[in-house]
């Protein structure tokens, strides 16, 4: 008996471990999930000779189930850049930049697959894990996770059927106008 519970104990113990995912597993998978994605930058601001005062703009790179979004935004010398990774349209990674007086300053959110944050980094590399993450690093989670759902929706990919549909559409009025036109023009004719 004493065999048998141990064996069950031991399989518990087993099962469990091999079913709970850590932190750094999670974050490992969302670097691996990205790590192509994440280094293409196809964006590029320019001033071209001119000073820019203020400066938006946007740009989203998506392969199959991964997308990656990025804001920029150049203010009175300010830069700020957001960049959003979405994994099956689920918010997995956010990593803002600002740069201010040739001054870096970097911050990483990591989410698990229930939108909590596991992880942040602040401007310092400093870690923190689940109950460490300072309130204000939540609320800016919280914050951004909003402000990216927001603009995924703007920025998201329009299916070549979806454009499809809207060209019949447009289609189907351009014609419907044209036979309004010849019978005005007909009847027109035979009034003249």
């Amino acid at each position: 008996m004493k065999k048998i519970c141990s064996f069950l104990c031991l399989f518990s113990i087993l099962t469990f471990n091999s079913y709970s995912t850590t932190n750094d597993e999670i974050i490992a998978q969302i670097k691996k999930d990205f790590s192509k994605i994440k280094s293409e930058n196809n964006f590029n601001m320019k001033s071209n000779g001119i000073e820019k005062i203020q400066a938006n703009s946007f740009s989203s790179i998506q392969e199959n189930n991964l997308q990656k979004i990025i804001f920029n935004n150049y203010n009175n010398g300010e830069t700020s850049i957001k960049e959003y990774f979405l994994k099956d349209n689920v918010i997995k990674f956010i990593s803002t930049k600002n740069i201010k007086d040739k001054t870096e300053e970097n911050r990483e959110y990591y989410f698990d697959n229930e939108q909590k944050l596991i992880r942040y980094i602040d401007e310092n590399k400093k870690n923190y894990d689940n109950d460490d993450i300072p309130s204000y690093a939540k609320e800016k989670a919280e914050n951004l996770k909003q402000l990216t759902i927001e603009r995924a929706k703007i920025v998201a990919p329009i299916s070549t059927n979806e454009i499809k549909k809207e060209v019949e559409e447009l289609n189907k009025e351009i014609i419907q106008k044209f036979d309004e036109i010849e019978k005005e023009f007909n009847s027109f004719l035979k009034n003249f």
